[in-house]
């Protein structure tokens, strides 16, 4: 530890709420799931609403932003002195989505066909003895996601050319070869009715 003045700035009580007044707020975002080409061919086998298949991101109620952090190992070279170095930085491996259900329980549908896709039944039945499941190939069920995060009165307009595009007044982060590997259950209850929702947690490169 050292000794010495703490820096900082001096503000106005004017730049105070210039620069206070104009923070990001957590409500202005919003996701997009892209479907591989086989995967939307079998989502029609299995009559899922094409619509559904474009606009998941309207129907995601909360995401999170991705995290990361950089591993460490102790360096020991003084006498009663343990220093941190950095030696790799690590990104979070899964992202949840969590999404409202629609009264026709498309959505639901479509990430339980995913995974039954991801997974598939090769048999008549799964009460059948010689019932097996067979893994497709990952290129087949993996696909990109994407989370932007904007502010209120700002152009919400985004290309996506790198994993992480800045811009003034908003950040897309691309998470690549993204697909679903849990599906939350969901609460049902005689209590006072509220939208039905589940949490889709994703797996990422």
């Amino acid at each position: 530890m050292g000794r010495g003045v703490i820096p900082g700035t001096r503000y106005s009580s004017l730049d105070f709420i210039n620069r206070f007044a104009d923070l990001a707020q957590s409500s202005q975002y919003r996701a997009h799931v892209t479907i591989p080409r086989p995967m939307q061919e079998y989502m029609q086998s299995k009559r899922i609403d094409s619509t559904v298949l474009r606009e998941t991101g309207v129907m995601c109620k909360a995401t999170s932003l991705p995290g990361s952090a950089l591993a460490t190992h102790d360096v020991n070279d003084f006498y009663g002195v343990t220093q941190k170095s950095a030696y790799m930085r690590q990104f979070d491996g899964t992202i949840d989505l969590t999404f409202y259900i629609d009264a026709d329980y498309n959505i639901l549908y479509m990430f339980e066909h995913w995974m039954e896709y991801i997974m598939n039944l090769v048999g008549d039945s799964p009460q059948m003895p010689n019932v097996h499941y067979r893994a497709q190939y990952p290129d087949a069920y993996r696909s990109s996601l994407y989370v932007q995060k904007f502010n209120k009165d700002k152009d919400a307009s985004w290309r996506v050319v790198n994993p992480v595009i800045h811009k003034k007044g908003s950040i897309v982060y691309e998470f690549i070869n993204a697909f679903p590997q849990n599906i939350s259950s969901t609460q049902v209850s005689y209590d006072p009715s509220s939208l039905l929702e589940f949490t889709v947690t994703f797996a990422y490169e």
